[in-house]
């Protein structure tokens, strides 16, 4: 069982690596580079989105570092929902303001 401190860092180390995979500048020439071939073009379509990197980002940090739930498989959609939760909840607190009619 693993305790509320452990599964909080293990979620922001998901949510960092994935908002460096999906957001930083200095990815960008790399997802650019993938997305132009025609090979790699699924690749660069999951290195764009975010929900889709966070799945296997925290696949990758449970089996390498630690599991919380010790399922890979729920660890990534655990992983998944920090992300997009806590994505959803930053936006939402810096969203502009809805224009006047």
């Amino acid at each position: 069982m693993v305790n509320m401190l452990e599964l909080i860092m293990w979620s922001l180390v998901v949510v960092g690596l994935t908002e460096g995979v999906v957001t930083s500048p200095f990815l960008n020439p790399l997802r650019v580079f993938v997305y132009s071939k025609k090979s790699l073009r699924i690749l660069g379509y999951l290195m764009g989105c975010r929900s889709c990197s966070s799945f296997w980002v925290a696949l990758a940090v449970s089996y390498y570092y630690m599991s919380p739930t010790s399922n890979l498989f729920w660890d990534a959609l655990l992983g998944s929902g920090a992300v997009v939760l806590l994505h959803s909840v930053v936006r939402a607190n810096h969203a502009p303001p809805y224009p006047s009619p």
